[in-house]
């Protein structure tokens, strides 16, 4: 503390002031919250948020009281751990109280807490509680995790419960959304049909986007085979978007493969309309290790803002470590527009 209190202001003292309170409050936390207690107050924020966290750790009820003591805008993501934490030990005490929370951001970080916490270990119950919480937009996504863990024993079951909500527009597409996605990690087929049997559009379109990325851990192959045969028109061309999106950061040559076969039946315009984006992502991740490859990749696009961005994301990623190889490549170009956006990436 005599070192700590000789310190200037600066990065210095904000980490010794995290390491102090985190030790102490795993020795004497009484005493921790008493020197706490007599810093200046943004010493004192900075000194809980070093330290409560292992208070959470070693007691989480005298924790869950000191955070009805502070203020609730600078404390509130604590809430989610405090009931995390808590929910593990002693479900109904957590339940309890976050029932007697006030209304705020606080009790909505901690019913985020227990119901993912909840919806691993007993679903039901997790569903239950989150009907008489209430379901907001921001717990309108655990609807869905609430599904599919539930659905892992009874599908049937989890899915009636969630039909029986009054879920409308964002909240059920933010549901079903998530339910989808971990859904596709555990029966993607079975989660297909239940994509296509949705009358919703935007809904259907979201559940189809999350179903292919889930899909794609598992099965690109399946996925790819799935999108088609299943669908057509726009909503075709956004899954297999997306799906390539997905595999670009885990599968490369895949999602290469399923980009060149799909462009080739695009027009200049859809290609630049849905797929700029794609050609970007994958040349981002492809020049990580290999600019050579992706470099002979790009210039063999068609003309279009997809090749202009992709070609432009490879020398911004590749000068970062070798700005002489990324320069070869640009002179490498035709001279036009092309080049200059090339050479100004660059130079910058």
């Amino acid at each position: 503390l005599e070192v700590f209190e000789g310190m200037p202001k600066g990065q210095q003292r904000t980490n010794a002031l995290s390491s102090i309170s985190s030790v102490w409050m795993q020795s004497d936390p009484e005493a921790a919250l008493a020197w706490m207690a007599s810093l200046p107050p943004s010493d004192r924020m900075r000194a809980l948020e070093g330290g409560m966290w292992q208070f959470i750790h070693n007691d989480v009820k005298q924790a869950a009281k000191l955070l009805e003591s502070l203020p609730p805008g600078r404390s509130s993501h604590h809430y989610s751990n405090v009931a995390t934490q808590w929910v593990q030990s002693d479900p109904d005490a957590a339940m309890k109280w976050v029932e007697g929370l006030p209304a705020g951001q606080g009790k909505s970080q901690a019913i985020s807490g227990i119901i993912g916490q909840l919806s691993q270990s007993d679903p039901q119950k997790a569903a239950a509680f989150l009907k008489e919480a209430g379901i907001n937009r921001q717990t309108s996504y655990q609807v869905g995790q609430i599904v599919a863990n539930w659905g892992a024993t009874d599908r049937a079951a989890a899915l009636k419960w969630m039909e029986g909500l009054d879920l409308q527009g964002d909240e059920r597409r933010n549901a079903v959304t998530n339910m989808v996605s971990q859904w596709a990690n555990q029966d993607a087929e079975e989660a297909a049909k239940y994509v296509l049997k949705l009358t919703d559009d935007k809904e259907q379109q979201n559940a189809v986007i999350s179903l292919v990325g889930g899909w794609a851990n598992n099965d690109p192959d399946g996925a790819w085979r799935w999108v088609e045969s299943s669908l057509q028109g726009d909503a075709r061309t956004k899954a297999l978007g997306a799906l390539i999106q997905n595999l670009s950061h885990q599968d490369l040559e895949t999602a290469v493969t399923i980009y060149d076969k799909t462009v080739s039946t695009l027009s200049g315009e859809e290609i630049d309309k849905h797929f700029s984006h794609v050609a970007t992502q994958i040349t981002s991740y492809w020049t990580q290790y290999d600019p050579n490859g992706a470099g002979e990749w790009v210039t063999t696009m068609p003309e279009g803002k997809q090749r202009t961005n992709a070609i432009r994301q490879l020398v911004d990623n590749w000068g970062d470590y070798d700005v002489e190889g990324a320069a070869n490549f640009v002179l490498t170009l035709n001279e036009g527009k092309e080049r200059d956006q090339a050479v100004e990436t660059l130079v910058r």
